[in-house]
């Protein structure tokens, strides 16, 4: 099982925009690419200013599949450019952690 994590550093004063729209593309994608199961969670311990969003996959093959679908997506690049022009998160504070099961 391989577990994907992507978190950004939300600007201050954007929090609440930051959640709904991290909610709202997360919604997007489970319904639009196959195989994803992608979930938008907040901090509720630590640095507050940080969202993310979590998906499993079977497989590397099948994370590889989906982001491949996702990437492709004209819909998930139009939603990455509305992020950017409402100035919800920091410049270069994505972070991308994968994860692989072992029990």
């Amino acid at each position: 099982m391989i577990t994907f994590v992507r978190t950004a550093t939300v600007h201050e004063g954007k929090l609440m925009d930051a959640m709904e729209w991290a909610a709202d593309l997360a919604a997007y994608i489970r319904d639009t690419i196959e195989g994803a199961n992608l979930q938008a969670a907040r901090r509720v311990g630590g640095e507050m200013y940080q969202v993310c969003w979590i998906a499993t996959f079977d497989s590397l093959a099948a994370f590889e599949q989906v982001m491949g679908r996702m990437e492709a997506d004209d819909g998930y690049r139009e939603q990455l450019s509305e992020a950017r022009g409402m100035g919800l998160f920091v410049s270069q504070t994505l972070f991308d952690e994968i994860y692989q099961s072992i029990g």
